[in-house]
């Protein structure tokens, strides 16, 4: 299952200055932002 961060679109640019600095991992397809699953 995946859920979604934001419901609005981030540009490119937004994304990789905002992820950098967050504690979990997540993915970018299509301007949308998604919590990554997964493991060790």
């Amino acid at each position: 299952m995946v859920a979604a961060l934001h419901p609005q679109n981030m540009t490119d640019e937004t994304y990789l200055q905002w992820e950098p600095h967050q504690e979990l991992r997540y993915e970018f397809v299509d301007g949308r932002v998604f919590v990554m699953t997964g493991g060790t």
